[in-house]
């Protein structure tokens, strides 16, 4: 069986006794459809639930946590904990699981695979962390919105507070977009003494849309690009974009500035709720729009939260179901109109030849 760029066979995996083993007796996997995507349940998915948890303590190292963490908490990364062999087992097990139940695996980029983004070298490898939700972190974490840039910045790197901000439980978000070159396959796994909430999958009712997906930021920029060209001047082109910008990042961070989104409010549609529950791994991809259920705040503060969260790269695809190279040229535009981390001065002439060819692709009558 070949999984992404893994030989994989009955044989060829290692099943002698390692902390994150899976507990292949008894793991029950379901499948769920949530709008145009497919989620997996994977019920008693450790066979060593309690010491993965153990992993993460009190006395864990400050160098070996996660910094500019955007999670409403503290999280630690698996590498420092386990051996790459035996995290390397461990995802060929997993990737095995996922493909007996439906998923493709050509779907997830080769490992350790490369590519150039503006010039620079990416590396994307699969990552595992513990995380432990810090409720009183939750409340003091904000986003906001730097409206004369078009920009996002928050509490961790910015010291200016903006107009328009947010907390993180307020709204619903996504950890892939294609301004980066390749998707993502989250999974989640709880490791709570106590069940509460979940993981909620949502709807943008502003954006009109469950995911951040290469179709839908194709048509998005159909529209700026359409916008742009009856700027009359380049300053004018760039306030275009910034414009366009704060409009996207107000869309995706709501006015609603506090409070948690759980089930539905003005802005938001719940689709799916994965209900906790202690050594259930649930499995999405990250561009659909996702949140923290947790139902009652109050809860985690006498309770503790915590997950194994999984990052595995995967490869973007189009309306129709193909793969999308990461070296497509079409990414760098997408990053530079739509990367709200970085500040837009002018349109790069290393762009124009790539812009015109999308725009003889997508908006010649």
């Amino acid at each position: 069986m070949h999984c992404g760029n893994f030989e994989i066979s009955k044989m060829s995996i290692d099943y002698n006794m390692g902390i994150l083993d899976i507990d292949h007796e008894n793991v029950i996997v379901n499948t769920v459809r949530v709008k145009d995507r497919t989620a997996f349940i994977i019920d008693n998915f450790y066979l060593y639930p309690n010491a993965v948890a153990s992993l993460f303590n009190d006395e864990t190292p400050l160098d070996q946590m996660v910094n500019n963490n955007f999670y409403p908490g503290t999280r630690m990364h698996l590498s420092s904990k386990v051996s790459p062999h035996e995290t390397d087992k461990h995802l060929k097990q997993l990737y095995r699981i996922l493909y007996d139940n439906g998923f493709d695996a050509s779907k997830l980029s080769k490992e350790n695979e490369f590519f150039f983004s503006r010039n620079e070298r990416v590396v994307r490898s699969p990552e595992i962390f513990l995380s432990v939700f810090n409720q009183k972190e939750a409340e003091q974490k904000w986003i906001g919105i730097d409206e004369v840039n078009g920009t996002q910045v928050n509490k961790d790197t910015d010291a200016c507070v903006p107009s328009h901000v947010v907390t993180p439980l307020a709204n619903a978000h996504v950890d892939s977009k294609p301004t980066m070159a390749l998707n993502t396959l989250a999974c989640t796994c709880y490791l709570s003494k106590h069940d509460h909430g979940g993981t909620g999958l949502y709807y943008n009712k502003l954006l009109q849309t469950h995911c951040a997906s290469w179709e839908f930021y194709k048509n998005d920029l159909i529209k700026l690009l359409g916008k742009i060209d009856e700027a009359s001047s380049d300053e004018e082109k760039i306030k275009t974009i910034i414009s366009h910008r704060n409009v996207m990042l107000k869309c995706e961070l709501p006015s609603r500035a506090t409070g948690m989104i759980n089930t539905e409010n003005e802005n938001w549609e719940l689709l799916h709720l994965f209900p906790m529950k202690f050594n259930r791994m649930v499995v999405y991809t990250a561009d659909v729009y996702h949140a923290l259920y947790l139902e009652d705040l109050d809860f985690w503060r006498k309770h503790k939260r915590i997950t194994s969260n999984y990052f595995i790269p995967m490869y973007w695809q189009d309306e129709n179901g193909a793969h999308i190279n990461p070296l497509d040229r079409l990414f760098e535009v997408l990053q530079y109109f739509y990367n709200t981390t970085t500040t837009i001065t002018c349109i790069p002439q290393s762009l124009e030849k790539t812009l015109r060819s999308f725009r003889k692709k997508y908006m010649t009558a």
